[in-house]
């Protein structure tokens, strides 16, 4: 047990003998104790926009510290969570410290011990989940790990953050993990559900803002934006649950596209009044039935004869739903195009694509006599826009791009409308580089030289490097056939 009365009775001492005394203060009132090495908390409030060089050259920064905070801060907070939630299983004790080690709820407490307002940043906060806070508090833990060890983060943590800040009961109480709690309900009711993620940008911040949508029998129900695709997950997850609970005629909507997926095509009969006695009603009734049981069979034989798996066929559009389009490509013969087959347009809709009546072609993906069941496509109809326009480029080629999006190891380029490519991280600058960030800005149009490409994969690799380089080639080329040109005019003069 730490005697931290008499420590910071000796710290106080020591400090009517410090020049910057309110710095000491102002860390005192956060987090219970003087610092020793104030350095390295005023290092933890520098965001990576305000880094200054050390002697030696070095950036400084508070993201070492951010590292070091984020695992230490998992360890203390399971030793505190465990020691409250005695007899609690493995799964309850990890969601509750995932609660509270959370990038929202470390900004929450950021703002209300003040860090926030103390962080040295040349970058204004986005308007909405800024995780500017939550680094500098894990940052902060990291320099109190540094400047004074394990038991003085765990002091902190229990007495100056969980209690005054965080309630553990309320935290271990509340649902976070929305994305789970929605498949439980899919499951539950036995209906398929997709997590797509529809769009990915940087805001005017340049940070990136991933765009998610939960499609619940091909039935779009919610989006969400977060700053990773995990939090747009379980935010559009969360705005499904809401919406679940509150419009039935969703819910309704998603059973009933369920029960259209699962349901037989059956050819419907007309029926004929006879006037019979009771017993030959019984006696007639169970020939009609097997004679509908033959017709049907007869007719459902028929109807799977006239197509075949893999062929391309003339269909008429019957019914059209949130989830796609049924069409007939037989005599009673019903087969779904799913959303996701509707166009290459992976945003469009039935209604767009084609209305009730409409003649379409479509592709037989597959045939499910069993389950009778027809999956069709009308975008396998159609040649794949991006193998048109990426067809004609070549290896080795330049090509103008436009810098769109940054990834851990590269760019992301626009080389035409439909068409993008990856620009290593090798292949950015001849000298090596950290970030693609570093160098290349959105927005920024360059050429880049075609390395290889993947048509049937989607992939095309550049180089922004061997493009400066071939451009170099051909200035030097043109230079010595110019000079070349020149000596032999000079010479013919002479003579």
């Amino acid at each position: 047990m730490l005697n931290k009365n008499f420590g910071n009775l000796i710290d106080r001492i020591r400090l009517l003998f410090r020049k910057d005394k309110e710095s000491y203060l102002c860390f005192y009132r956060m987090l219970g104790f003087y610092p020793h090495d104030i350095r390295i908390y005023e290092q933890a409030l520098l965001h990576k926009s305000s880094s200054i060089k050390s002697d030696k050259g070095r950036l400084l920064n508070n993201e070492r510290l951010e590292f070091l905070g984020d695992a230490i801060l998992d360890a203390v907070v399971g030793d505190i969570v465990y020691r409250k939630f005695d007899g609690k299983r493995e799964g309850f004790l990890t969601n509750t410290r995932s609660k509270i080690v959370s990038r929202e709820s470390l900004n929450r407490v950021a703002e209300q011990i003040g860090l926030l307002k103390l962080v040295k940043s040349k970058t204004r906060q986005s308007a909405h989940n800024s995780y500017m806070g939550g680094n500098a508090f894990e940052a902060l833990v990291g320099a109190v790990y540094s400047d004074r060890g394990y038991e003085y983060c765990k002091y902190f943590m229990e007495n100056r953050i969980i209690g005054q800040c965080l309630n553990l009961e309320s935290v271990s109480r509340k649902e976070v993990n929305f994305k789970s709690k929605l498949i439980e309900w899919t499951q539950k009711n036995k209906v398929e559900i997709v997590f797509d993620l529809i769009d990915q940008h940087y805001d005017e911040f340049n940070s990136p803002v991933f765009e998610s949508e939960v499609l619940i029998e091909g039935i779009h129900a919610c989006k969400g934006k977060g700053y990773s695709k995990k939090e747009s997950q379980q935010i559009a997850a969360h705005e499904t649950l809401n919406r679940i609970k509150k419009d039935s005629a969703f819910v309704e909507s998603i059973l009933s596209a369920k029960a259209l997926r699962e349901a037989p095509v059956e050819e419907e009969v007309p029926a004929k009044v006879v006037e019979l006695s009771i017993p030959e009603i019984e006696t007639e009734m169970s020939r009609r039935s097997d004679d509908l049981e033959d017709i049907i069979s007869a007719a459902e034989e028929a109807a799977y004869a006239s197509v075949e798996e893999g062929t391309v066929v003339a269909g008429k559009v019957v019914k059209a739903a949130e989830f796609g389009l049924f069409v007939e490509v037989g005599a009673g013969l019903v087969g779904l195009v799913h959303n996701t087959e509707l166009s290459w347009n992976r945003n469009a809709k039935a209604e767009e694509v084609a209305q009730v009546g409409d003649e379409v072609e479509v592709f037989i993906k597959k045939i499910d006599r069993e389950n009778k069941r027809v999956a069709l496509s009308i975008k396998a109809t159609q040649e794949d826009p991006w193998k048109v326009e990426a067809g004609k480029l070549n290896v080795g080629e330049i090509v103008e791009v436009e810098v769109l999006r940054f990834l851990p190891f590269g760019a992301i380029v626009k080389i035409s409308d439909k068409v993008e490519g990856l620009v290593h991280i090798s292949e950015i600058a001849e000298e090596r580089i950290a970030k693609a960030d570093d160098v290349l800005e959105a927005g920024q149009i360059v050429k880049a030289q075609v390395l290889k490409m993947d048509l049937e994969g989607k992939k095309i690799g550049l180089s922004i490097v061997k493009a400066a380089h071939a451009a170099e080639q051909a200035e030097y080329s043109s230079y010595l056939n110019g000079s070349a040109g020149l000596t032999q005019d000079l010479s013919e003069q002479l003579q």
